[in-house]
């Protein structure tokens, strides 16, 4: 689903824009103009599931290795395969579509430094999403160390310490005159979701303390949502930069916190459903599960899919008399579509050749609890990149 609200939100920008004539366009592209958020379900999600992985492997001789060569395995040949062909074959194949790349403005990106810099201008016309790969790739590199590191009780709190330094670094830096953007992307002011989604996970691991995040998640869940809700309605728009980068502040600074929170909150009570609850069982459908095993490639993917196929769908629909929301959400269901059959054959005709090797890397001592498979399962279907 974190990919699907993404796409929504790209799709949104590029075929007439968050800000259309219209009422009915205007309150429909409000609403894909929050897709944004998708970024911060993936950012929850992945803290719970890589700290799940931790915690469960913490005492194999092979804690380190096994969790590093998995990471590269799963993500590095997709993205550095992805960067080679965006730098030397695709320019080629599609001279006249926008798709030229700086090779000097790659390497920040190969480096997975990319969202630390102030210019944001120098990204390329398919390489700006990747500045939330950038995030995860500096949590995969010290969280490891860290939950080795700390006892349970530590653990907790070195989690309630990085949601309120990520909280306070952000809000202190907008206050100084930072450039939104850069407090929107940059790693340090983005650990609330990653943080609070270790913390859903250590909670799973104490009774008492999951007792209480399962009293607490309804609370937290509503109260997110509706500050993040009271946000949007107050300033008549929830992005994270607008045409004017003041009208951002309050986004970034406050409703990024809501956000994660209410994430929280969700993923809690997903989590301790019934997996005959409707929503566990929608969770479970082939469909959602399919996204979510094709979705990594589909991310990386979507904005050459959106650039390459803009043209024709835009002459489609200029012969088309129908309203600009239409038009708006068949163009998103064909980018979905034409996005996943790029995932499907980037998974089965590159990726799997690589991930057949990640068996090598199991401690296969140790026992996976079925429970816990299922909850990765679902969790995969909502995030694009379970282990």
């Amino acid at each position: 689903m974190a990919i699907l609200l993404v796409l929504l939100l790209h799709v949104n920008d590029r075929f007439g824009g968050p800000f259309p004539d219209g009422s009915i366009s205007k309150v429909f592209a409000f609403a894909c103009g929050m897709g944004w958020v998708g970024v911060d379900l993936f950012f929850v999600l992945s803290g719970f599931l890589i700290t799940s992985i931790l915690l469960q492997t913490k005492i194999s001789s092979h804690y380190f290795s096994n969790f590093y060569a998995r990471r590269l395995l799963r993500i590095f040949p997709v993205y550095y395969g992805f960067i080679a062909l965006s730098v030397w074959i695709l320019p080629v194949l599609f001279p006249f579509r926008g798709l030229d790349v700086h090779r000097g403005d790659v390497w920040p990106y190969a480096l997975y430094v990319a969202n630390l810099r102030q210019d944001w201008s120098l990204r390329g016309p398919t390489f700006g999403v990747f500045w939330s790969l950038c995030v995860e790739e500096h949590f995969y590199l010290f969280w490891p160390m860290v939950v080795y590191a700390c006892s349970p009780r530590d653990l907790k709190r070195v989690c309630v310490g990085l949601i309120a330094f990520s909280f306070i670094a952000r809000n202190v830096a907008l206050a100084m005159g930072i450039d939104p953007w850069l407090a929107y992307r940059a790693t340090p002011f983005r650990m609330e979701g990653l943080a609070i989604g270790a913390l859903i996970a250590i909670a799973r691991t104490d009774r008492r303390l999951w007792a209480s995040a399962r009293r607490w998640a309804g609370v937290a869940s509503v109260g997110g949502g509706a500050f993040a809700a009271g946000i949007a309605v107050g300033q008549r728009q929830f992005l994270p930069i607008v045409f004017a980068p003041n009208d951002a502040t309050t986004t970034v600074g406050l409703g990024i916190t809501a956000i994660s929170v209410c994430f929280g909150g969700l993923l809690v009570l997903l989590l301790a459903a019934s997996p005959e609850s409707p929503m566990r069982r929608l969770l479970e459908t082939a469909i959602l599960r399919s996204i979510g095993k094709y979705s990594y490639a589909m991310y990386v993917w979507h904005s050459v899919v959106i650039i390459l196929s803009a043209p024709a769908i835009e002459r489609l629909f200029a012969s088309l008399p129908l309203p600009d929301f239409l038009e708006k959400l068949l163009t998103f269901v064909n980018v979905t579509v034409i996005t996943y059959a790029v995932g499907w054959l980037s998974y089965h005709l590159y990726e799997r050749r690589f991930l057949s090797l990640k068996p090598w890397f199991e401690d296969h001592s140790m026992d996976r609890p079925a429970s816990t498979a299922r909850v990765g399962e679902m969790a995969s279907s909502l995030v694009w990149r379970a282990d």
